[in-house]
């Protein structure tokens, strides 16, 4: 069963572009670890949030898979090492759907 992975964060005033580039820099490790692709980044233009809020969402083709991959990025140096830096990020959400479409 697929599953859509989505994380919702509120970023700092002034930190949009440290919160990207830091998913850029994401970009070859996810690659490397197994990570699903297509990782699909927005920020919110109109709603209940302000324009510091971004959410990043990505398809799996399991849970299980999206466990996998997650492991392996504990485990790796460089990854671990990327995820202690700051990004701007002052709270995250996640959450997970199945696929239905």
């Amino acid at each position: 069963m697929k599953v859509m992975e989505r994380w919702i964060a509120k970023v700092e005033d002034g930190m949009a572009e440290t919160y990207l580039q830091r998913h850029k820099d994401w970009e070859p490790i996810d690659e490397r670890l197994g990570f699903a692709g297509g990782k699909r980044i927005y920020r919110c233009l109109a709603g209940p949030d302000d324009g510091n809020t971004f959410v990043w969402e990505r398809e799996w083709e399991s849970f299980a898979a999206m466990e996998s991959a997650y492991e392996r990025g504990s485990q790796d140096p460089e990854a671990r090492a990327l995820s202690s830096k700051p990004d701007g990020a002052i709270s995250n959400r996640i959450e997970f759907y199945i696929v239905t479409g």
